[in-house]
């Protein structure tokens, strides 16, 4: 199971590290576990274990966790849901 937080924005960023880059300056220790044009997985060095996907979809993006995830995925999943224009 996971959690789904749909976005809808015209506003695309051209380069998805920027949400990495935007999270790493509000203080979090960014690891990127996958990425492609679409597509951005990333975690909390040393305390993620499932950590949270940003995805562009037609009319915007999707941010996603999977429920069991610890606490420090939550709130990267928080924060990311914020950093995302």
């Amino acid at each position: 199971m996971s959690i789904n937080v749909n976005i809808r924005t015209p506003k695309r960023e051209p380069d998805n590290m920027n949400f990495a880059k935007a999270l790493a300056n509000i203080g979090h220790h960014i690891i990127v576990i996958y990425q492609d044009e679409e597509t951005l997985f990333l975690g909390e060095h040393l305390e993620s274990t499932r950590g949270v996907s940003i995805s562009t979809e037609e009319d915007g993006y999707e941010v996603r966790i999977t429920t069991l995830a610890t606490k420090a995925d939550y709130v990267l999943f928080r924060d990311s849901i914020k950093v995302v224009p």
